[in-house]
């Protein structure tokens, strides 16, 4: 009887040193799963907080873009602000080729990117009211005018000039070509915002025909076959970091059926490309500069919502400013080039 009492007592003894064992385990696994509840909740309520901080921020920010207007550098100094400065690392995701993101784009077909039929090389621009091709570079925000051959990626910025530019422009003798010069008002305004402006050095030093252009006939095919000859001769104009949109920026911006750029006569596609033209988008209701003489050298083609004409030299008008993207650009890979969300470059 005595050994079998020994037996139960050593039993039971085992029996409550597990039972011990198997209630302090659950006490430390309800002690880590309390700690990992508490930290989750923590990290959702961070998260919670710096959403609701900034969201409405962000919504200004988007429906300023959504408006087209001009400049949104308030609403996104505003934004940057409240994300502690890092806006690109947050919204822009892994960083990628902005060419390849705009070439790889799922929905390339309905984002306005087209070929650009007048170019025998592989050159695309952006077309129609509705084209994918905001981009914004620090606090400055702007639209992609085509990807160049070369690599690089031709940009408009949305901000014009403040002020109403008086034309100062000069004819070389014998080649047909007009320009602007260095000492013109138009070239000094643009001069003095390139040099306020930061991150120049995502662009190329040496651009293409900035500020002139020839002009020899009135037949669109001619003018698209023609309009470079002569140009590099003349070192004003050959080579800047900066410029303004041409003609032919603002003619293979739309999409109209009706728009031909192969034959017929530029008074007539001037008219007939203002439809689906996302330009017209940008531009205040006052005119703007291009670089393209018209009429027999007289005048410069300008564009507004409402008129594209050759106006006369003494005419005020406004310009935007026309730059070149490296094409070592990077850019974040969650955006799409809509208006609510932009390409952000990714700054130096």
């Amino acid at each position: 009887m005595k050994n079998l009492n020994d037996r139960g007592f050593a039993i039971s003894t085992m029996l409550y040193g597990i039972l011990t064992m198997i209630i302090l385990i659950l006490m430390l696994l309800l002690s880590i799963m309390r700690s990992t509840y508490n930290k989750e909740t923590m990290a959702s309520e961070d998260v919670s907080y710096y959403l609701n901080k900034c969201i409405k921020k962000q919504v200004n920010l988007d429906m300023c873009y959504m408006a087209n207007n001009y400049s949104c550098t308030d609403e996104y100094e505003t934004y940057v602000s409240c994300v502690g400065g890092e806006a690109n690392a947050i919204a822009s995701g892994n960083l990628v080729s902005l060419r390849d993101l705009i070439l790889d784009n799922e929905d390339v077909q309905n984002s306005g990117l087209t070929t650009d039929v007048t170019n025998a090389t592989k050159r695309y621009v952006f077309t129609g009211d509705s084209a994918r091709n905001y981009i914004k570079i620090g606090t400055k925000s702007g639209r992609i005018i085509a990807l160049e051959n070369d690599g690089s990626i031709k940009i408009m910025f949305d901000d014009a000039t403040t002020e109403p530019i008086d034309k100062k422009s000069s004819t070389q003798a014998g080649s047909g070509v007009q320009f602007w010069t260095n000492s013109s008002t138009l070239r000094n305004s643009l001069q003095n915002k390139w040099n306020n402006m930061d991150y120049t050095s995502l662009f190329k030093v040496d651009g293409v025909y900035y500020f002139g252009a020839i002009y020899s006939t009135d037949n669109v095919g001619s003018y698209f076959s023609s309009m470079d000859t002569n140009i590099n001769n003349n070192t004003e104009i050959a080579k800047n970091s900066f410029g303004i949109v041409s003609l032919a920026d603002y003619l293979k911006a739309s999409n109209s059926t009706e728009c031909s750029l192969s034959s017929g006569t530029i008074a007539n596609s001037m008219t007939k490309c203002r439809s689906g033209n996302w330009m017209n988008s940008v531009s205040s209701n006052s005119c703007h500069w291009t670089s393209t003489p018209y009429n027999g050298l007289s005048q410069f083609v300008t564009y507004s919502p409402s008129s594209v004409t050759g106006t006369a030299l003494l005419t005020q008008c406004t310009a935007n400013m026309v730059a070149y993207l490296k094409s070592n650009t990077m850019v974040g890979s969650n955006a799409d080039g809509t208006a609510a969300h932009p390409y952000i470059v990714q700054l130096q």
